[in-house]
């Protein structure tokens, strides 16, 4: 029986309490399923969160046949589905594409958030490395999401994928990224430090080198100062590979900057919005003279080696005493035994 292996990972985006999937994964028929817990009963509890596969669907012209992950009819979703491809309008462009030699199904997955859910929590996917292209195709079937004013969640993300013609059954990988975990702080000053079990070094503190020429500007456009300061950071040793790591500029105490303006000072997410009222009606649209403080990231999935990463912070030395690391963290799920055929 051979088994085809979807594998979907994690993404960088920012989705603060929503648990959601991305729009890209693929359908790998190679790759094997990295270290992880592996689930049997398609369901996933991550917080207050849970995915279910709820089906799998196999279209013609017309109509759909789905069945449950376990091979098993599935009626319900089949006649869900069957409705909303005879109300479907077509020019909404949400047609499906064919690929001659391919089998190709949807899998549907139901995704429910409690009121008291975790808003750090996020289920995320990706493109992987092999050419088989998950789509997203959550709108062609109409908006079955809900919510509630408790902030609980109910929806379907739909996925279309393609696999060998004698392909049988699936294994898909999901990793849930989770946010919020307590910042650490840490002197901008040469010398080592851990998060989470992962160790960085801080190897030079100092200006930027000298700037290159710059073109010259359009009117209307500020053209900012290099960066005030360089913190050059390396990766010494990675144990953890489930966490990345974002850093940004704080003060003496661990508070972080929102701008920073061009003369290196600070500023507050006000004083641009002030800025830009101001300037709003200005007919040359004059660019914001306004930074971000700096900030630099490392993914323990990929450990950048070699040469060090540099911290670029905007803001003046005075004001620049802290390195601000916010972690998140990654667990694997492999999902195993899906059928790509009903019983």
């Amino acid at each position: 029986m051979k088994i085809t292996h979807f594998s979907i990972l994690s993404t960088a985006l920012l989705v603060s309490g929503s648990a959601i999937f991305t729009n890209r994964a693929i359908a790998s028929q190679q790759q094997q399923p990295s270290a992880g817990r592996t689930i049997e009963d398609y369901r996933i509890e991550y917080g207050n969160n849970v995915a279910t596969v709820d089906g799998i669907c196999k279209f013609d012209e017309t109509s759909a046949l789905c069945w449950k992950p376990d091979g098993s009819p599935n009626p319900s979703l089949t006649d869900r589905i069957k409705r909303a491809i005879a109300s479907n309008n077509p020019s909404s462009g949400r047609q499906f594409t064919v690929t001659f030699g391919k089998k190709q199904r949807a899998l549907f997955i139901k995704v429910t958030r409690s009121s008291n859910s975790n808003y750090g929590n996020e289920l995320a996917a990706q493109e992987g490395r092999d050419g088989n292209l998950w789509s997203n195709y959550s709108g062609m079937f109409g908006n079955a999401n809900s919510s509630d004013f408790d902030g609980s969640y109910t929806g379907w993300n739909v996925y279309l994928g393609k696999f060998d013609l004698d392909a049988k059954m699936a294994n898909i990988q999901l990793i849930n990224t989770t946010y919020g975990r307590k910042s650490k702080i840490i002197p901008i000053q040469v010398g080592r430090f851990e998060v989470n079990g992962n160790t960085y070094e801080i190897t030079s503190v100092g200006p930027p080198p000298p700037p290159k020429s710059n073109p010259p500007l359009a009117p209307g456009y500020v053209q900012l100062p290099p960066p005030r300061l360089v913190v050059n950071i390396k990766v010494v040793q990675i144990t953890n590979p489930n966490t990345s790591l974002s850093l940004s500029v704080g003060d003496t105490n661990g508070k972080g900057y929102e701008y920073a303006t061009k003369d290196g000072k600070p500023a507050t997410y006000q004083d641009y919005n002030d800025w830009q009222r101001k300037h709003m009606a200005n007919p040359n649209h004059e660019q914001p003279p306004f930074n971000y403080p700096g900030g630099a990231s490392f993914d323990g999935a990929s450990p950048i080696s070699g040469s060090p990463v540099p911290l670029s912070i905007y803001l003046q030395p005075e004001f620049s005493k802290t390195i601000i690391a916010n972690s998140t963290d990654r667990e694997v799920y492999n999902i195993v035994g899906l059928h790509l055929e009903p019983n």
